[in-house]
């Protein structure tokens, strides 16, 4: 499952050919999104421009939420859409990644709709 991250509004009620438009890509044109494992956030500088998307997987990989947040930083400043995979699905393991900059999420093992339910609940602020 992704969830799109809150600041990036732009897409909000926009289906995916028009986003796909916007960005210069073909619905249905394979994008390359680099898994990064690295924990110095060099990695991220060195293959964000040419890659669609960067990829960091914090459930088969232990990347402090320190190094994750510098990984952000340098995807947003090079303007390459980070996607993270989280560990698990509770509101612990969602809003730090979200409150770092993510611009996705992807939230593994999930089985039902109520379970999905409950991670968008998680991913928002009262």
């Amino acid at each position: 499952m992704l969830v799109s991250h809150p600041d990036n509004q732009q897409y909000v009620g926009r289906n995916v050919s028009e986003i796909a438009e916007t960005e210069g890509k073909k619905l249905g044109e394979v994008l390359l999104g680099p898994g990064v494992y690295l924990t110095a956030p060099l990695a991220s500088e060195a293959m964000a421009p040419s890659a669609d998307f960067l990829w960091y997987d914090l459930e088969h990989q232990q990347i402090s939420i320190n190094a994750l947040r510098a990984h952000l930083l340098v995807a947003r400043h090079m303007n390459t859409p980070a996607i993270v995979r989280v560990p698990g699905s509770g509101a612990a393991f969602l809003k730090p990644v979200l409150d770092a900059g993510a611009h996705g999420i992807v939230v593994p093992q999930e089985r039902s709709t109520e379970e999905v339910i409950g991670i968008v609940r998680d991913c928002r602020y009262p």
